[in-house]
């Protein structure tokens, strides 16, 4: 059970979606979701949870066409790091080449979100 093992439901990060090529990615906002991810898909996601609430790690649950976790490093923007389906099964290269143009969404994604942050603190200013 997620709750029991101290997995905080919490978000951390805003939502966050994108649909590409019959793909839907869509980003884990707590730990607890992070750990039922790892549940549902039989590995070890629910080890990058605290990374992920710190802002250093990004993981996504990928649904449409096939179903697999996408993990990304964040460090001053986001690298891919893995993906895999259940119980860390390789990809299809239909969903490997996807990737790219994903983690270029999330990036913008992060860039905007750092740059509305920025304006919003110099306007308190």
């Amino acid at each position: 059970d997620v709750a029991r093992k101290g997995y905080s439901s919490t978000m951390f990060a805003e939502d966050c979606v994108f649909t590409h090529r019959g793909y839907i990615f869509t980003l884990l906002t707590s730990q607890a979701d992070i750990a039922a991810e790892g549940v549902q898909m039989k590995h070890c996601v629910a080890s990058y949870a605290h990374t992920a609430s710190q802002g250093k790690y990004a993981v996504f649950k990928i649904d449409g066409k096939e179903r697999a976790t996408l993990g990304l490093t964040v460090i001053k923007g986001a690298a891919l790091q893995q993906c895999y389906g259940p119980r860390n099964q390789p990809i299809s290269s239909e969903l490997r080449d996807t990737l790219p143009d994903i983690v270029r969404m999330y990036n913008d994604t992060l860039r905007l979100t750092k740059s509305t942050h920025l304006d919003i603190t110099k306007q308190g200013r």
